[in-house]
């Protein structure tokens, strides 16, 4: 392991892994640039030696172990395939029309990475799509033949003269296609499998050739198991592997056979290490719609996935909890803070940061069910330290708990208060106050500062030891606190850089624990949400329960963007197909934390992770239960629902816009807007008609947002961030 200078690097210092001695290879045939890149001089060798240059970034552990920390290169692995970008364009580059090529890793579809291979001509007339593949074909393997082919006439640059790969732009679908007629798949098993193959890779379905590769149009082997288990609620009986032997619609159908009945289990489960048993209690009803229509949702099926989705996105531990059917599993998966070795086991409890604000609430909802309080009545009525006429203490606790009250998003202290009540005192006042209650959404740990304090005045009770023995304790959960866990394992959150950094504790002050101190496991999660449970008791009154998942957002003019559908007291608000969702999400520092639940049938799912990707995993964790026939409603935080095509942004978007210590700036520049959060980094936007926009680059910026307009002036005057709405405060040159 060497460093920039080819110095050996200490234990536990990244450096990249060189092989030397008797079995090193004299280079690549006929490769002469290549092999002088790789196979270099070897300094500690005898004269003449040569070392190999894997190109790994790997770092030596205490127990003598190498741990992979990442690549010193453009090599990048897709389709579990490791790919050097630099081969496919010298191949590409030797095609007499090519004069010179870049490939790139693709991923413009979350979780679908995908090789894209642009070229300059040599003549006026570009090759063509067969001309070019057949080349590449004839001298690389399959799985090194880019999906995309796009003909440009130049590169763009960066400043000092090097290729802009990141500026390359996105391959349009057609980019994808052939010279070559379309073959249409023909009726039953082809025409059920093309169906099926343009939803799983959201192509057109008239693109979707009979003839075409899967993983040439974008496939993958998680996409792969998507269409397996949808191919057998069709009524065809596929396993994974036949993707990869019968990889065009025509070969495919002819290994598809008709299923003769549904199927219990999955006939293959993809493989992958299993360091921990799934944990399985209740006995699902014998004969079960719900079991015979989920064939998929077995504790081998659940943890395999977890598994391959955290490697996917680099988190170092993660849990899984479902209950479904009448029975709950719960799967886990990697370590507890990354090259420790300490498992993540059934009880390890992670920060759940955000998703303690429906604890807080559904607490409150106990205490006014007890007629210890009024919902609608002004939250300064029970505050002694607040009048019930100021801005603040005429909110009712039902707008503070539903983020309807217009209070700020949250306050930065510089001088900490002692104790809650004095919080309130110093910081309660106009300026608390955004906006007018009950028109807008706005996020707002404030409110929940605000309920913790209710508590405390109604109870007697410190925050934490209220909501111990109120309610953690009558729902079997024991009380866990971020950097308080008791008893309990802990895992640690983790800043993922070249390779995940453990970071040493959450940065929550005690005055926010009811809006982020809890740290729980995914089956406690899930025992929260089976007080909303229809199919079974809970502690709270049913009524009570059911009035908390009311969408009070749904008349507002502003509603719960990048966050939800809708809110009510605690709950975020999720639209599906088949009926509304409630849940909430959790986001610390380098850990995420979600939960969904339906009400009606008491199915639940919440997945806890300690890495701040974590929200990516739980989106493709979803699409995965949906592909096995569990449709869990959610509001994509990385996408936009029904985007429009593109546009240029209008400049008067540009500004500083501001919501208590959420402070934000919009900069126009010729290629478009950038946006950044305090002051980090610049984060690109790409703007729609109606103002909406998704965010590229920037680590820690939201992936969608809007701009809203004054409906008085019509001015854009507001930007809502994450749910948070801010307001501009100047306007910003470009």
């Amino acid at each position: 392991m060497l460093d920039a200078d080819l110095r050996p690097t200490p234990p536990g210092v990244p450096g990249e892994l060189y092989i030397a001695g008797a079995g090193v290879a004299r280079g690549y045939t006929n490769r002469t640039a290549l092999t002088a890149t790789r196979f270099v001089a070897d300094p500690y060798g005898p004269p003449a030696e040569r070392m190999y240059r894997t190109g790994d970034v790997v770092r030596r552990r205490t127990d003598g172990n190498l741990e992979f920390v990442g690549r010193a290169d453009d090599q990048v692995k897709i389709r579990d395939f490791r790919i050097e970008l630099g081969e496919i364009e010298t191949v590409l580059a030797t095609h007499p029309q090519v004069g010179s090529a870049v490939v790139v890793a693709r991923e413009d579809h979350p979780g679908n990475q995908q090789l894209a291979a642009y070229f300059v001509p040599t003549t006026d007339t570009p090759p063509t799509d067969a001309d070019l593949r057949t080349h590449l074909e004839r001298l690389l393997p399959g799985y090194m033949v880019p999906a995309f082919l796009i003909a440009t006439d130049t590169f763009p640059l960066t400043p000092s003269g090097k290729v802009d790969r990141r500026a390359l732009p996105a391959p349009s679908p057609a980019a994808t296609g052939t010279d070559t007629p379309r073959v249409a798949p023909s009726q039953g098993a082809q025409a059920t499998l093309a169906a099926i193959w343009a939803d799983v890779l959201g192509l057109p379905a008239d693109r979707i050739d009979a003839t075409s590769d899967f993983f040439a149009l974008g496939g993958n082997s998680v996409l792969s198991v998507q269409v397996v288990y949808r191919a057998r609620r069709a009524g065809w009986h596929l396993v994974p592997k036949d993707l990869f032997t019968h990889p065009t619609i025509q070969r495919l159908a002819t290994a598809a056979e008709p299923a003769t009945e549904p199927t219990t289990e999955p006939t293959t489960e993809p493989t992958a290490p299993q360091p921990h048993t799934p944990q399985q209690t209740g006995t699902p009803p014998a004969t079960t719609p719900d079991t015979a229509g989920h064939p998929a949702l077995t504790p081998a099926f659940l943890a395999t996935r977890l598994t391959e989705l955290a490697r996917t996105h680099r988190v170092p531990g993660a849990q899984l909890a479902l209950r479904h059917a009448g029975r709950l599993i719960t799967v886990e998966t990697g370590e507890r803070t990354a090259g420790t070795g300490l498992p993540v086991t059934t009880d390890t409890v992670f920060p759940i940061a955000s998703l303690t604000k429906p604890v807080t609430a559904l607490l409150v909802q106990l205490l006014a069910t007890q007629g210890r309080l009024d919902l609608d009545a002004p939250i300064g009525a029970y505050l002694p330290e607040l009048p019930a006429t100021s801005p603040v203490g005429r909110i009712t606790t039902r707008q503070a708990l539903s983020h309807t009250g217009g209070l700020v998003a949250a306050i930065d202290e510089r001088t900490p208060s002692t104790d809650r009540r004095t919080w309130v005192q110093r910081h309660c006042d106009e300026t608390a106050v955004t906006h007018q209650p009950d028109t807008a959404f706005s996020y707002s740990d404030v409110g929940y500062v605000l309920a913790g304090r209710l508590v405390e005045a109604l109870t007697g009770l410190d925050w934490r030891t209220a909501v111990q023995s109120l309610l953690l304790r009558p729902l079997a959960i024991t009380a866990a606190f971020n950097g308080q866990p008791g008893q309990r394992p802990a895992a640690q959150g983790h800043l993922l850089l070249d390779r995940p950094l453990p970071i040493p504790e959450q940065t929550f002050s005690p005055l926010d624990d009811p809006a982020v101190a809890l740290a729980a496991t995914a089956a406690d999660l899930l025992r929260l949400a089976a007080v909303h449970d229809h199919t079974a008791p809970g502690v709270l009154d049913p009524a009570a329960a059911d009035a908390m998942l009311h969408d009070r957002t749904a008349d507002l003019a502003v509603g719960p963007f990048g966050l939800a559908d809708g809110w009510g007291l605690g709950w975020a608000v999720f639209h599906g197909a088949h009926g509304d969702w409630h849940g909430h999400d959790g986001s610390g520092d380098g850990t995420w934390s979600h939960l969904r639940f339906d009400a009606a049938t008491g199915t639940a799912v919440a997945l806890t992770t300690n890495a701040g990707t974590g929200a990516a995993l739980w989106e493709d964790l979803l699409a995965e239960l949906g592909a096995a026939g569990l449709h869990v409603a959610n509001h994509s935080a990385r996408t936009l629902s029904a985007p429009a095509a593109p546009v240029a942004a209008p400049a008067e978007c540009a500004g500083h816009y501001a919501n208590g210590d959420w402070d934000c700036q919009v900069q126009a520049h010729p290629e478009g807007l950038t946006l950044s959060v305090g002051h980090g980094p610049r984060s690109t936007l790409t703007c729609h008609a109606d103002l909406r926009f998704t965010t590229q680059g920037g680590s820690g910026i939201p992936g969608t947002g809007r701009f809203l307009r004054d409906p008085d002036t019509g001015r854009i005057e507001l930007l809502q961030l994450a749910g948070r709405l801010l307001r501009r405060t100047a306007a910003t040159a470009g």
